[in-house]
């Protein structure tokens, strides 16, 4: 969790602005119909693996940025692909956010 942390913060992003979704559409001006929260939990299937990819795909900025040493980095990418490769370990995506709102009139 501190990895991903740090990496938003060193590339100027905030990952948790979902839960902010509400307040941001409030301020704006419109109506909240309905909103969930939802994080999406995998045993199997080509879904289970979406976390190692995107870490595999994306830690090399990290590295750059001095984020992650290299050797920290590949400790993390072997965790999640064992996790991935074990059938008895549920994987969980980052939690979603949806909000239907609408303008009033």
């Amino acid at each position: 969790r501190q990895y991903a942390i740090d990496a938003a913060a060193a590339r100027g992003v905030d990952y948790t602005g979902g839960r902010f979704l509400q307040h941001w559409l409030r301020d704006a001006g419109f109506e909240i119909v309905q909103g969930t929260a939802y994080t999406n939990q995998y045993l199997t299937g080509p879904h289970k693996s979406f976390w190692t990819w995107t870490y595999a795909n994306s830690v090399a900025s990290s590295v750059a940025l001095g984020v992650l040493t290299q050797q920290a980095a590949d400790e993390i990418l072997a965790g999640i692909d064992a996790s991935d490769r074990d059938p008895n370990v549920w994987v969980s995506h980052a939690r979603n956010h949806q909000v239907i709102a609408r303008k009033p009139a």
